[in-house]
């Protein structure tokens, strides 16, 4: 099917959609409609010829002020609509799934999508459909604010989102800790010691170290301590989380994902991790949940 209209190009809010080419019969009529509303919509089949297909799709992601994946089989299982859902989280953009269908997701894509609203198009009339697609986006585009409540969430769990805010705070606190630990001279503003470490509980926790001119470290896949294998998503999605939010100091080297986590299950002593990643620091827990607690432990290694 050819593609209805030109990618958005421009400074008004727009909405980056990612999907599978496999679906334009069905996304094509779908971002039409929105568009027929006022609203501007950038996809890849716009970018401009002798772009760079990496660079486009990256400022478009960035500039974007909703991420609409449109979950199918096809795009479920492409990588390409994993690494947009991804790098659009990376950078705080507001995400709104749209299942067109019943889907099997990939456990990248559960783990990416499993604290993000949600429409199941395949449960509700057309009418109701296009309500509530309008009512969110409007939401988003026009108020700033996050989706609309008429959308549901993914999860039917009502502990899974207390347990994800709970992960949140953690790897927050954490990540203050660490920052503290390494740079000692400097202080976070943001946070103060009541809301997340008091000094001396950063202390007792903490040995202090000789800071490297460049400070670096790894952060190594938690331990799922859980009875249920399922939840090995979750301590890895905090593992990811924290890793994230250490890599955008500027002046801390982070070893890449794919490097640390390439240890995972690996019976191998921290120093050795260490030399092998050319880190100063490691960082190293586990993660345990039994029905609505959550407890996580983390040891800081100076190796």
């Amino acid at each position: 099917m050819d593609r209805p209209f030109p990618a958005y190009q421009g400074d008004e809010p727009y909405i980056f959609v990612s999907y599978s080419h496999e679906d334009s019969d069905i996304v094509f009529p779908g971002i039409q409609r929105l568009r027929d509303q006022g609203f501007n919509i950038w996809y890849d089949e716009g970018i401009s010829p002798g772009a760079s297909w990496r660079e486009e799709l990256a400022e478009s992601i960035l500039g974007c002020d909703l991420f609409i994946i449109l979950v199918s089989p096809r795009s479920a299982s492409s990588d390409n609509c994993l690494k947009e859902v991804n790098y659009a989280l990376e950078h705080d953009r507001p995400v709104l799934a749209i299942h067109q269908e019943p889907t099997q997701l990939s456990p990248g894509l559960e783990l990416a999508l499993s604290d993000r609203q949600a429409i199941f198009r395949y449960e509700l009339t057309e009418e109701e459909y296009r309500n509530k697609i309008l009512s969110g986006v409007r939401a988003h585009i026009q108020q700033g604010q996050s989706v609309a409540p008429s959308i549901q969430p993914v999860a039917s769990n009502s502990a899974k989102p207390i347990l994800i805010g709970a992960g949140v705070i953690a790897v927050a606190v954490l990540a203050v800790g660490i920052l503290n630990y390494i740079r000692p001279s400097e202080v976070v503003t943001e946070a103060t010691p009541s809301a997340i470490l008091r000094e001396e509980q950063a202390a007792a926790l903490l040995t202090p170290a000789a800071v490297d001119a460049t400070p670096s470290i790894a952060v190594l896949p938690f331990v799922n301590m859980s009875d249920d294998a399922g939840n090995e998503y979750f301590s890895d999605g905090l593992s990811e989380e924290l890793l994230n939010l250490l890599a955008r100091i500027p002046e801390l080297k982070v070893a890449a994902r794919t490097s640390s986590f390439s240890f995972k299950d690996k019976d191998l002593e921290v120093t050795e991790i260490a030399s092998r990643l050319k880190v100063t620091h490691v960082l190293e827990g586990s993660v345990r949940k039994h029905g609505n607690q959550l407890r996580i432990t983390a040891q800081l290694i100076q190796a």
